[in-house]
């Protein structure tokens, strides 16, 4: 019991209103007393079954799930006892009232014993009647409640279970073969919402052909698992007069004797329609199984919240490693989390173009051992994107022995032509201080150095690719003009375009401007050209 109490107290569980009337059985030979006790039973809204005999009854129970039994104790085909015996022993949780013209204490005491919850002594009133059966369906209802939590008790260690699942489509395996286990059904299925389509479609089934798997689409409102999506409340079919006539004519069809629809909701939207049916034996569906279904969904519905999140954290970790290729680690943590999908990133924008790249670095690699060529550009990216970052650019790419890199995307910035003009100077400093450094190794590097080109123009920077590669990179006229001014700059030089040199403004070392014909461009163009050096700290 402590248990029980404590499943009610800390996961909310609330004794539960029957979502189906009571059904009794009136069993008397008597037909006077029958047709009496049958018609009091319905007057006060109960759903009442009457029988003549135990052969009648039997054939009743046999269709039909009954809670209650009211039955005399002296009839001349099978007495009461034996055939409350006969019937409790294949339905445990049946409930019954004797009804007896006999006020031994014998054959009361004898009748507690069965397991009859009460009795009545003919003749007897109408509300003698009433308390009696109100006393022993709230008997019933009470033994539901605690056989019912017992039951649900273990079930709440489903979620370990569940939460093993790799992928949506295990865990709709293991939901599916639980369900049909624990609730001993012949079919079962699980229909997802499709958002394009906004069709529900069988995602996990048992007892389904694969051709009924493949060709199912049920809209809202459609059938039985429409009606359930579309009102997002559970459905039980047992083929009884409490069932929704619409349904009846389906039920038939499927050759479905019960089912159970149940929606699967995530913060209070439906997404999917658990189905469950028995086709030819077995008990009518319950509350209780409802309730146990309740309890199976809610594990699976956190399951599926716990693949989400996982693969969500899994896509960040992705782009944020993917980002910090080109971005310093806070500024791709920072993208990440603006960023619904960083992989379809992508704008068109004005920017500054930085494009360094060493000069007379072919003729020397054709003399150097190849090893140390790898060290030493591993030494010289790795500076120089610290620059970068420093100044708050943007890495686009290594290309042999030149860096791309950008100012003003992702990251805004007030500036960008002064932060890249600063990168660039300082980009030159720890040059020469890697230059003179190698220089003690190799008189090869005494002969090389870094020209720079900056640009500013509009472009394209995002990701393109296919399936299986993307880049992150920037394409327009401004990018392949960066490169061409980093091939006409001199070692140590600077050149920008005249519209660098607008946004810059007075800059210390700017030279006077210098016109040349670029490869690729048509016209002469204007540049100017800045020393590594300025005054300005």
């Amino acid at each position: 019991m402590q248990d029980i109490e404590f499943i009610r107290e800390e996961i909310g569980i609330q004794p539960q209103l029957p979502l189906l009337k009571k059904k009794i059985m009136v069993v008397d030979d008597d037909q006077q007393i029958l047709d009496a006790v049958v018609e009091a039973l319905q007057e006060n809204g109960y759903f009442v079954r009457g029988a003549s005999g135990a052969g009648e009854a039997q054939q009743y129970f046999e269709r039909e799930h009954f809670d209650l039994l009211i039955v005399d104790l002296e009839m001349e085909e099978m007495n009461g006892l034996d055939l409350f015996n006969l019937l409790h022993s294949k339905y445990p949780d049946l409930q019954g009232i004797m009804i007896t013209g006999c006020a031994s204490i014998d054959a009361s005491i004898r009748a507690l014993e069965e397991g009859f919850s009460n009795f009545l002594l003919k003749p007897f009133k109408v509300g003698d009647l009433l308390r009696a059966v109100e006393k022993s369906l709230s008997k019933k209802q009470i033994d539901d409640e605690n056989a019912r939590l017992k039951t649900l008790i273990p079930l709440y260690k489903l979620g370990k279970k569940f939460l093993k699942a790799q992928n949506v489509d295990e865990l709709l395996r293991e939901l599916i073969k639980t369900v049909k286990e624990e609730t001993r059904s012949d079919r079962v299925s699980v229909m997802l919402l499709d958002e394009e389509t906004g069709e529900l479609r069988i995602r996990a089934a048992i007892g389904l052909s694969p051709e009924i798997i493949k060709k199912v689409r049920i809209k809202p409102g459609q059938n039985i698992a429409g009606w359930v999506l579309e009102n997002g409340k559970p459905l039980i079919l047992n083929g009884g007069p409490e069932d929704h006539p619409q349904f009846s004519r389906l039920m038939k069809l499927a050759e479905i004797k019960a089912a159970i629809s149940y929606p699967m909701v995530k913060e209070d939207q439906v997404f999917g329609v658990l189905n469950v049916s028995k086709l030819n034996s077995g008990d009518p569906f319950s509350p209780a199984d409802v309730e146990l279904l309740s309890v199976i969904c809610d594990q699976a519905v956190m399951a599926f919240d716990n693949l989400r999140l996982i693969k969500e954290i899994s896509e960040k970790v992705k782009a944020q490693t993917l980002l910090q290729q080109f971005v310093a680690p806070h500024v791709a943590q920072a993208l990440v989390s603006q960023m619904e999908n960083v992989y379809q990133f992508g704008e068109i924008k004005e920017l500054i173009i930085l494009f360094a790249d060493i000069r007379n670095f072919t003729p020397m690699v054709q003399e150097m051992v190849l090893s140390d060529v790898r060290v030493f550009l591993n030494e010289f990216f790795d500076a120089l994107c610290n620059v970068v970052f420093k100044y708050d650019g943007t890495i686009i790419k290594f290309m042999g022995d030149a860096l791309i890199a950008v100012f003003g995307a992702p990251i805004q910035m007030a500036q960008p032509g002064l932060q890249a003009l600063k990168a660039a100077r300082e980009m030159l400093g720890t040059f020469e201080e890697i230059q003179e450094r190698w220089a003690k190794k190799s008189k090869f590097f005494e002969r090389v150095g870094l020209g720079i080109g900056i640009t500013k123009g509009e472009v394209f920077i995002g990701n393109i690719g296919s399936a299986q590669r993307i880049d992150y990179t920037v394409v327009g006229t401004a990018v392949n003009m960066a490169q061409r001014l980093a091939s006409e700059a001199m070692a140590g030089q600077i050149l920008v375009t005249p519209e660098v040199k607008k946004e810059l403004g007075d800059q210390d070392g700017l030279a006077a401007s210098i016109y040349t014909r670029l490869k690729g461009f048509k016209s002469f163009q204007r540049m100017y050209a800045l020393t590594g050096r300025s005054d300005e700290k």
